[in-house]
């Protein structure tokens, strides 16, 4: 381990809660604006780490006192040993609910953790078979009849293998809990710190996770979302040895070689005028052609197949789908909100730069974003008229900047001469 101080300071937040990483030392937190704290930073490449999970050590009291010595800990009745058998116990309570499975999902857990001795070895498995979905920002709406732990492991690893990271650690907590394990569900940052001396962390950095708890261990972070890589190593390792870990996350990469046209012997051909043949129009203007047309057909089947999902969508789901369009425009055009920015205060700012009323979808994406009220028709036919209006009010808006930047360039010339 590693003994690490670290200052964290809420900017452009208000907030009751305390961020922290995990493993901080009791004591240490010194609170205030810019609150200070001590953790420790494990390592899980040392050796003997690994094992000590697959083979978890027994705690003895005079393991735990050792222990409150070395991690500083003056209050030693709070955490004393009796503490801490009392803590084991109401954890158990907890967080290993009695947690039932379909005799489908049974099956199919008992086929994946066939051989697994340890706890240790059963949640590294859950991890890879879950960390084998497809991560998507947009899952759609769980079905009505979900309303159980089982029948939410049933939908999401037979008919729906996908999400983003809330269905992943929910999925994690529930297969580890009926595996006899206790675990929890996280949310919080995910910050990729790398040893630098100052870290940004800003909402788009949120993210959900598990954790399990291994009796003589504690507890324990998994990240079982797809295309998250457990970065709590890295500061452990070489440069080399970080990107020999990066290979495996990098895709689409290749060779690329410059080639020449030459003779056997590797040299460059002398070709004359006369011997350059006629460029083949028709073998380029044809596949061009070909292309154009298939094109054309995939956009157009693309908007039959929005049009028709679209029309099955129920009234809150064609609101929100209208409202995330607008979002997108506004982003794609310049106008795209801040990570600091709050819907309302985001609204505000739009208002300002293009000289518009306070844009209407705003407070309909805030209430069905927060809410479950369902909207009424006028709040559609506003929203589905609003992507227009918005568009001309973004035109309008980069004619007046494109303006206004050419009178200044010639106010700047005019100056010169």
């Amino acid at each position: 381990t590693r003994v690490i101080d670290i200052t964290t300071q809420n900017k452009s937040m208000k907030t009751a809660l305390m961020f922290a990483p995990s493993k901080v030392l009791p004591d240490s937190v010194i609170p205030g604006s810019e609150y200070r704290l001590t953790y420790l930073r494990l390592n899980p490449r040392a050796e003997g780490y690994t094992g000590m999970l697959y083979d978890p050590p027994q705690i003895l009291k005079k393991y735990w006192d050792e222990a409150l010595m070395e991690c500083r800990v003056t209050d030693t009745a709070a955490y004393s040993y009796d503490h801490y058998e009392g803590y084991r116990n109401d954890l158990y309570d907890t967080y290993l609910p009695v947690t039932q499975l379909s005799d489908r999902a049974k099956a199919f857990m008992a086929e994946a953790l066939e051989g697994a001795d340890s706890d240790y070895e059963k949640l590294k498995r859950i991890e890879a078979l879950l960390s084998s979905g497809r991560y998507t920002d947009s899952p759609g709406m769980l079905p009505e009849d979900i309303d159980s732990p089982e029948r939410f492991v049933d939908y999401f690893l037979f008919e729906r293998f996908e999400g983003y990271c809330s269905y992943y650690a929910t999925a994690f907590v529930l297969l580890s809990r009926y595996c006899g394990i206790p675990s929890r569900y996280v949310q919080g940052y995910r910050v990729l710190t790398d040893d630098e001396i100052r870290i940004e962390v800003h909402s788009t950095d949120a993210h959900a996770w598990a954790e399990s708890y291994i009796d003589g261990v504690g507890w324990v972070t998994f990240e079982p979302t797809p295309g998250y890589i457990v970065t709590s190593a890295s500061g452990w390792l070489t440069f080399a040895e970080k990107e020999e870990l990066m290979k495996g996350y990098v895709s689409g990469a290749r060779d690329v070689s410059e080639t020449n046209t030459g003779d056997e012997d590797g040299m460059l051909l002398d070709t004359t005028e006369e011997d350059k043949p006629a460029f083949p129009w028709k073998r380029v203007l044809i596949p061009v052609i070909i292309g154009a047309v298939f094109t054309a057909l995939l956009i157009l089947a693309d908007n039959l197949i929005k049009k028709h999902r679209y029309g099955v969508m129920d009234i809150r789901q064609k609101v929100l789908w209208q409202c995330a369009r607008n979002m997108s425009m506004l982003k794609r055009k310049g106008y795209g909100r801040k990570d600091s920015e709050t819907l309302s205060e985001y609204g505000y700012r739009l208002e300002g730069l293009l000289s518009t009323d306070y844009p209407a979808f705003i407070p309909v994406y805030e209430r069905m974003l927060y809410s479950d009220l369902i909207p009424n028709e006028d709040e559609l036919i506003m929203l589905e008229g609003s992507f227009d209006i918005l568009k001309t009010s973004v035109r309008s808006a980069g004619r007046k900047r494109r303006a206004e930047f050419a009178k200044q360039l010639v106010s700047a010339y005019n100056r010169r001469h």
